[in-house]
């Protein structure tokens, strides 16, 4: 029987389905990066190769990478001569795509949105594979039932770590939102910034449930989780 490990093979497309994804919305937000830079500083934040569903997008955004993380400028003629250093791109990508990218470009002011729409697809894509690796556990009557589950949790932990991401935030934000955080606590007068459970020992550890969290109550038989 074939283990986990076999996911990559059984993605949605060997199932007759397209994965989520926007080849319109990765393309504006690429050709947005190369006539903004605010656009483009976002971009690295935010966005990984993987979060792009077109290799050939994928290859544009590691190009233009490679040059932010050199200071060096970054538009249609410096990202095309990276490209093309590697004579095996010029088979999946030539300079008239690149400079399609930013001719195709609706607003380059709507670059933010254009990240939420290629995020949200590749979260998607992501949960699709992680409801792959599932199943293929929940088959592998090998496993102990107790270690399919332990697995399952951490899949769909790990792929909604991935939706939440680890982007930069810059310290203004930061601040403002501990803030408002503060003014919550005291407004509910509580001391808790989640939800109370009323067992003071377990609020003091975790401030109450919080918002986003999966909590799971176990024990064993009979010992009052109901």
């Amino acid at each position: 029987m074939a283990g986990p490990e076999a996911l990559s093979s059984r993605d949605s497309q060997s199932l007759g389905k397209v994965p989520p994804h926007s080849l319109e919305a990765e393309e504006a937000l690429l050709g947005s990066a190369l006539l903004s830079r605010d656009a483009v500083s976002r971009l690295m934040e935010e966005v990984r190769p993987a979060d792009f569903y077109s290799p050939s997008n994928q290859t544009v955004y590691e190009a233009m990478k490679g040059l932010f993380d050199t200071g060096k400028p970054i538009d249609t003629v410096t990202v095309s001569e990276l490209i093309f250093k590697d004579s095996k791109n010029s088979k999946s990508i030539n300079a008239s795509y690149i400079a399609r990218l930013v001719d195709n470009v609706p607003s380059s002011a709507n670059f933010e949105r254009y990240i939420e729409i290629v995020l949200e697809h590749s979260h998607r894509r992501k949960l699709l594979k992680a409801s792959g690796r599932i199943e293929l556990l929940a088959m592998a009557m090998d496993k102990e039932i107790h270690s399919v589950l332990d697995e399952a949790e951490q899949t769909i932990f790990t792929a909604s770590d991935d939706a939440i991401g680890d982007g930069l935030v810059g310290v203004n934000d930061v601040l403002e939102s501990a803030i408002e955080r503060i003014e919550e606590i005291e407004n509910r007068g509580t001391g808790l910034s989640g939800l109370p459970t009323y067992f003071s020992d377990l609020d003091y550890y975790l401030s109450g449930l919080q918002e986003g969290n999966l909590a799971v109550l176990a024990s064993r038989p009979s010992m009052g989780k109901s």
